[in-house]
């Protein structure tokens, strides 16, 4: 089990399949933006006063609740009041390791992207399929630093009945879900829909029939970003995404929606730690540390 200070920012490495992590905190966990990843998350809640926004949605979670994070999808958690102790699970997977685990009769990438699809990022395990998931999220994190060839293998067997129990659980029945003032849930999701255009605060302001210091001050609220911090973090993830299936730089950029290779540069390293042609190498960003056993 792992015990750490945790940055969700801090994600694996472009090169790397998965990791896995279980966090706890009693204090001093900071409070994270909006943010996306280029890989899946599959997040377990266990304890804590928090409530989940994701996208333009705010989940109020049961213990061994599983949250699922396609890339590009932002989320983030929020404090009500005092959070207390805060326990979570972790496990980052790539896209390409979740396809080659896919057979034609159990498709498991295709199991997972029907259910995004659908914007049900929530689901309720229970105490008896969550416990047990969280268990083999354990069983691989104790292996995590094996280097020995059959261990390693024997490690990627683990992932896979992992993910093999997730897509079981994978029902169409989500929490209830409490949405953000209509407006703001609006305005996110037509910025997520054209996310490639052209935007600004003026823009969207007039757009939506709010005033500029209304759209400031409660996206601000709700997301911890401003209104163009959430769209150059948004476009990034996209461009990361992109990059990720083998899109060069210059071309992940201009299909993100940056009008020059300098801003998106000075923008990528920003959010991401490493040059964008030090990310397509798989390259461990400034900010990675590897993870603490106790």
């Amino acid at each position: 089990m792992a015990k750490v200070i945790w940055n969700p920012l801090e994600a694996m490495p472009n090169d790397r399949e998965y990791e896995v992590y279980h966090v706890i905190n009693e204090d001093n966990y900071g409070m994270p933006a909006f943010h996306a990843h280029h890989f899946y998350e599959f997040f377990i809640y266990v304890t804590g006063n928090v409530s989940f926004l994701v996208e333009e949605t705010m989940y109020t979670p049961e213990a061994y609740d599983l949250f699922i994070y396609p890339p590009g999808v932002m989320h983030r958690w929020m404090p009500k009041g005092t959070v207390g102790r805060y326990e979570r699970f972790y496990a980052y997977v790539s896209r390409s390791c979740i396809e080659s685990m896919s057979t034609e009769e159990f498709p498991m990438a295709k199991m997972i992207d029907e259910a995004m699809e659908k914007h049900q990022y929530c689901f309720r395990l229970g105490f008896k399929n969550g416990s047990a998931i969280t268990t083999q999220i354990d069983e691989i994190s104790r292996h995590f630093q094996a280097t020995d060839t059959s261990d390693l293998l024997l490690n990627r067997c683990r992932l896979y009945m992992l993910l093999i129990s997730i897509c079981r659980l994978l029902d169409p029945v989500s929490t209830e879900a409490s949405s953000l003032p209509s407006r703001l849930r609006d305005i996110i999701s037509y910025i997520n829909e054209h996310i490639t255009e052209s935007l600004s605060l003026d823009m969207l302001a007039e757009q939506f029939l709010v005033s500029k210091y209304y759209l400031l001050h409660t996206f601000k609220e709700y997301t911890n970003l401003s209104v163009y911090q959430y769209i150059i973090s948004k476009r990034i993830s996209h461009a990361q995404t992109l990059m990720h299936e083998g899109m060069p730089p210059g071309n992940a950029a201009q299909a993100s929606g940056f009008n020059d290779y300098a801003g998106f540069y000075r923008a990528f390293v920003k959010q991401a730690g490493v040059t964008p042609q030090a990310f397509c190498r798989g390259e461990k960003h400034k900010f990675y540390h590897p993870i603490d056993k106790k």
